[in-house]
């Protein structure tokens, strides 16, 4: 996956930004691979008897069924791409998962509770303050800054784990850049 993600055709990637978006759609990435029948079935409604299908010696025609099997094909295909790009990032996740300073990707990012539980859909994202005085209020950390500081940590540390050498490299210059 660091080589297919790492490739940007020479342009300089922002591991650490790429690595937020895949945080920030965790969750909506979780269900929809826990979802497989849903996902494959989207979409399906009927069709006429026949559909012409653009080939390069021309026009083809092909039976609603040979078109239906095909988009089939490729759904699935689609399917156990995402799955196993979900499975990856998952399992780079799971060696943090335990680290005190997770408290704040959950948080923040996975909209969970100090708990680990899953909060309303429809209710707010966590400000840094309000993560950092639900935290410091349990004495967990002390301030936003702390938050924030774990928050950089753990996804520089995903970053590594998933883009290697890259990540690292790019982590040093953006903090010497910051510093």
């Amino acid at each position: 996956m660091a080589n297919d993600m790492a490739t940007g055709g020479g342009a300089q990637l922002n591991h650490y930004r790429i690595i937020e978006k895949l945080l920030y759609n965790y969750k909506r990435l979780e269900r929809l691979v826990k979802r497989e029948a849903d996902y494959l079935s989207a979409g399906r409604h009927a069709k006429s008897k026949y559909m012409i299908v653009y080939a390069p010696g021309g026009n083809a025609f092909k039976t609603d069924e040979d078109a239906t099997r095909e988009i089939e094909r490729e759904r699935l295909t689609n399917y156990e791409r995402t799955a196993a790009r979900f499975r990856e990032i998952d399992s780079v996740i799971a060696l943090f998962r335990d680290s005190r300073e997770f408290i704040v990707i959950r948080m923040y990012y996975f909209n969970e509770d100090p708990d680990g539980n899953e909060r309303a859909p429809d209710s707010q994202k966590y400000t840094w303050e309000e993560i950092a005085f639900e935290l410091s209020e349990r004495g967990v950390l002390r301030d936003e800054k702390t938050a924030r500081k774990w928050r950089t940590k753990i996804i520089t540390e995903i970053a590594i784990c998933v883009f290697g050498l890259a990540a690292a490299v790019t982590s040093d210059e953006y903090r010497s850049r910051n510093a």
